[in-house]
């Protein structure tokens, strides 16, 4: 199978910078040492320190991890484009789109479902 410019440019480049500035905003978000305004503007603070010596490095087990992700994200993402595919050439674009539909709909099925649980565990 041939691959095309864009389909080269949607894996390649796109995706991989949509993924970093994902998990930065992640990383970001998730942080306890700030909150509130200070997560989005630093009023003047200087970044971390990541010379030599210091505890902020990330080490080969973090690479190893942002690499899995990065490999299971492309993964899913070609399978949904060959789902996606699939559907648009046996029934069209409407099929397509009920097909994208139905996957939607599923999974806010199953994550209402999972905070629902959750939420019933945190109260009893």
């Amino acid at each position: 199978m041939v691959a095309t410019f864009w389909e080269n440019f949607l894996f390649l480049i796109f995706l991989p910078l949509a993924m970093l500035w994902g998990f930065a905003l992640v990383d970001l978000f998730r942080r306890d040492d700030i909150g509130g305004v200070s997560k989005t503007m630093s009023h003047g603070r200087t970044a971390p320190d990541l010379r030599e010596g210091s505890e902020m490095k990330a080490g080969w087990k973090t690479w190893l991890v942002v690499a899995g992700w990065v490999i299971g994200a492309v993964i899913v993402v070609e399978g949904f484009f060959l789902l996606f595919g699939w559907a648009w050439y046996s029934w069209g674009f409407f099929g397509a789109f009920l097909v994208i539909c139905v996957l939607a709909l599923a999974w806010a099925y199953f994550y209402d479902r999972r905070r629902a649980n959750r939420r019933k565990r945190l109260a009893a």
